[in-house]
């Protein structure tokens, strides 16, 4: 009897130089490709969010700074004092001066306010026992712009005499507060007689008559250009379009104080 045999399907069997299944050269291409374009897509939206909060970092600082020079320019002021025994030496109070090296009205000013000295150390009785001066608690201010060296708007420039002398408007130390300033304004206002425009540029307490030797009030403006914003290399970009834009700060001081009596040190005794 014959035997018979089951015979199953032999696999198919792979061939070693058989090509293998994958991605030819220009899908690897094009997939690279596309991988570039989403990672800089990711990139560009990732850096101009960075971008856009260091920018408006930048720009909450500058009106912080801007509001506290202000606030400190505005404490001066109210502090002004006239002294009838110095006004007849060099000038004593305010004197305003319009000042026009800005296309913004922009203002010159020198005072003598009753503040704490800024520049100068306190001083008093030394380790030495030598006769040292106090401070004597009222000062020589003095506030102008100057065109910066880079071009761009202003410097402004605070100065301060420790002792008064008989020049109110020099002397002393100057020092740059702030850069890129646009414009520094203080206006003057009197008794308000002038309806359509009662705040004056104008004001020298020497040649105003007796009992308005300062103004009821005084106003302080500033304008600083704004910080220009960055390019993905960092660069500054420059602005288009006319002036760029400015952040700006005014504050008004009211003067409804008695003058100070005159019971100051002699002139001469440090002063510029």
């Amino acid at each position: 009897m014959a035997r018979r045999c089951m015979r199953f399907p032999k696999s198919p069997q792979k061939s070693a130089f058989a090509p293998l299944a994958g991605f030819t050269l220009l899908e690897a291409l094009i997939a690279l490709a596309l991988l570039g374009l989403v990672v800089s897509m990711i990139y560009g939206s990732f850096f101009q969010i960075s971008q856009g909060g260091q920018q408006i970092t930048r720009e909450m600082e500058q009106r912080q700074d801007l509001r506290l020079l202000v606030a400190m320019i505005a404490g001066e002021l109210q502090g002004v004092r006239y002294l009838p025994g110095w006004g007849s030496k060099g000038g004593s109070g305010l004197v305003l001066e319009a000042d026009q090296a800005s296309q913004f009205p922009s203002s010159r000013i020198s005072m003598h306010t009753a503040i704490s000295s800024r520049f100068f150390e306190q001083v008093g009785p030394s380790p030495s026992g030598a006769d040292v001066r106090a401070d004597p608690g009222i000062h020589e201010v003095g506030y102008r712009i100057e065109a910066s060296p880079s071009g761009n708007g202003f410097r402004l420039f605070r100065r301060e005499d420790y002792y008064l002398d008989d020049r109110m408007t020099d002397g002393g130390m100057e020092v740059e507060l702030m850069d890129e300033i646009a414009y520094f304004r203080v206006d003057a206002y009197s008794d308000g007689s002038d309806a359509f425009n009662p705040w004056q540029p104008d004001w020298d307490s020497s040649t105003t008559g007796i009992g308005v030797r300062l103004p009821r009030a005084l106003r302080v403006s500033i304008g600083q250009f704004k910080a220009p914003a960055e390019n993905m290399a960092g660069q500054p970009v420059a602005w288009e379009g006319g002036l760029p834009p400015m952040e700006e700060v005014s504050l008004e001081v009211n003067l409804s104080v008695p003058p100070l009596e005159n019971r100051l040190p002699i002139p001469g005794a440090g002063g510029g």
